[in-house]
């Protein structure tokens, strides 16, 4: 009996054991559920984090893929238009219609992708375009005098551009700062006098824009201007008036320059306004030009800046309207040259333009022993193994001259140029002659002035034409039809000038441009993003050249999209 208590006793203790030891071996079961979860839920966070990581990289990438589209699409339209000025003048329908541009010639273009691409973005709305946009062209006062005497400057009446247009900015139509430069040296007063008309413009800026150019202000600032026929403009308040240091006339100059327009989308915005009157405000104050109370939804007209009248480059291809290379008159080969007139014009042309190089002009044309004063070009033997004599210094120099022919031992005789001034006869070979040749081999012309588009500003500024005769041709070129203006001809055969004004100002002004600035748009929708370049395009070359570019997508879209794709 002792036995089994024993064996009973031992079983009652293990069986203690076993509940005593029961609770700590459940408890390390549950650890490894929770292990689990834990890790899963870890391997859940990494997974979300590595999708979020992949997603936002594919956006960036594709924010940067979309980005360098539209750079593409925006340098494919500087492209654009560098392929169009290739073109020979008379192909160019839209050079003298800048406001008349077909629908989808300069507004919207579509990019010409390969066919699988083009059937992906078939739809208008996906398909990536450029616009090729120019500020709008304003209208020049009736009377410049009045202009002048109201406002001292030209920033008035004409200093508003309101809106943009889409086109090209004609670079010649602008004053070429070589060109006025080397006035200012040889007619001290000229520059000045010009940049004096520009809006914004004071003595103290015109002075130091000069220094900085290499030219010295020729007498005080009152003087020079009443010089110039214009109004005292430091007692106007002008931008500037106010000048201290150099700093700050640096800083106007800048501003003028694009006239406060610092996104580049020929509008003032609110943030460009408030800037302007900061500037204003650290220089003493001075003439706003553009009233902020007049704004329209925050945004006004952009004035326009010195940028619109003054340029460092321009002039056109040497060549004609029909995209010939033009006769070298001044050539050394004078059989050469006779062919190549004869190609071209008559024999009588062909025959004076030898004799001339070969005798030269004659002040007195002798009479011959018959009484005959003189022959006709086309009657005159010509040596064409006789070298040359003379020089030709202008196309004009052709025009009422005589040439006396003959051997030394032979009787003379007068040639009679079949260039005459009579305006009967001037209109029917004036515009051909300056049209079809030049007097060297160079492979342009410039930098000149476009009289066909240069605006009333720009003509008042050339030495020897004055405020009547710019007014004049601003007038008389409005009313003529596109085919007479290709050269300058006209402003003598509408009898504006005489010959010797021509002679005078032929060297300084062409009737047509080849070359202009152009801001290119590249765009899709209203989520994608805009690039926006601006350049010169400069094809007095082949090919094109495109000068200056500056990028200005970085200050914002500047446009919107209905804008752009020229809808309503």
């Amino acid at each position: 009996m002792k036995h089994v208590k024993t064996v009973d006793a031992c079983s009652d203790r293990q069986a203690t054991l076993r509940i005593g030891r029961s609770p700590a071996i459940g408890r390390r079961t549950g650890m490894a559920l929770l292990i689990v979860t834990v890790l899963t839920m870890l391997i859940a966070l990494a997974a979300y984090r590595f999708s979020f990581y992949m997603e936002s990289q594919y956006r960036v990438a594709r924010l940067n893929e979309e980005q360098l589209q539209a750079r593409l699409a925006a340098l494919s339209g500087l492209e654009y238009a560098a392929c169009l000025l290739e073109q020979p003048p008379a192909t160019r329908v839209w050079q003298n219609k800048l406001n008349d541009f077909p629908q989808n010639l300069l507004a919207a273009v579509p990019m010409r992708a390969d066919p699988e691409l083009q059937k992906l973005e078939s739809d208008e709305t996906t398909a990536w375009r450029f616009s090729l946009i120019a500020p709008a062209l304003a209208a020049a006062p009736r009377d410049l005098r009045s202009s002048l005497a109201a406002n001292g400057s030209l920033g008035g009446d004409t200093a508003h551009v309101l809106h943009h247009r889409f086109g090209l900015e004609n670079e010649s139509a602008k004053l070429p700062i070589p060109l006025l430069l080397q006035w200012e040296r040889t007619n001290p007063g000229t520059a000045r006098g010009a940049l004096l008309r520009l809006p914004g413009s004071t003595p103290q800026l015109v002075d130091h824009w000069l220094r900085v150019h290499g030219i010295a202000a020729t007498g005080s600032s009152a003087s020079s201007g009443n010089a110039n026929g214009l109004a005292d403009l430091s007692s106007n308040g002008g931008i500037g008036s106010g000048l201290r240091t150099d700093s700050v006339e640096v800083d106007q100059l800048q501003w003028l320059w694009y006239g406060g327009d610092l996104n580049h989308n020929y509008r003032l915005d609110p943030l460009e306004l408030q800037l302007r009157d900061l500037l204003l405000s650290e220089t003493g104050g001075g003439d706003r030009s553009v009233d902020p109370s007049s704004a329209v939804s925050g945004v006004s007209s952009v004035p326009r800046g010195w940028n619109r009248f003054l340029t460092w480059t321009g002039g056109q291809r040497n060549e004609s309207s029909t995209g010939n290379r033009r006769i070298n008159l001044n050539g050394s080969d004078l059989g050469r040259l006779h062919r190549q007139v004869l190609r071209r014009w008559p024999i009588e042309w062909a025959n004076f333009l030898v004799a001339l190089r070969q005798f030269g002009p004659a002040s007195s044309a002798p009479r011959t022993s018959t009484g005959t004063p003189s022959i006709t070009a086309a009657d005159v033997p010509l040596d064409l193994s006789r070298p040359s004599t003379y020089q030709l210094s202008s196309l004009l120099d052709v025009v009422d001259v005589q040439v006396v022919v003959g051997d030394p031992s032979a009787e003379k005789q007068s040639l009679r140029s079949p260039f005459s001034s009579d305006l009967e006869t001037a209109s029917n070979y004036l515009a051909k002659l300056l049209d079809e040749a030049s007097l060297d081999e160079q492979l342009f012309v410039g930098p000149a002035i476009d009289v066909n588009s240069a605006p009333l500003e720009v003509l008042a500024a050339i030495p020897g034409l004055g405020f009547e005769l710019a007014q004049s041709i601003v007038q008389r070129r409005s009313t003529l039809d596109e085919s007479r203006k290709t050269t300058i001809a006209w402003l003598y055969i509408e009898q504006l000038i005489d010959i010797e004004q021509l002679r005078y100002l032929q060297p300084y002004l062409i009737g047509r441009s080849d070359v202009f600035s152009v801001q290119a748009v590249g765009f899709r929708d209203s989520r994608s993003p805009i690039a926006r370049y601006s350049a010169i395009v400069d094809a007095r070359r082949i090919p094109a050249r495109i000068l200056c570019q500056q990028q200005w997508h970085p200050w914002g879209r500047g446009f919107d999209l209905n804008t752009l794709s020229q809808r309503k």
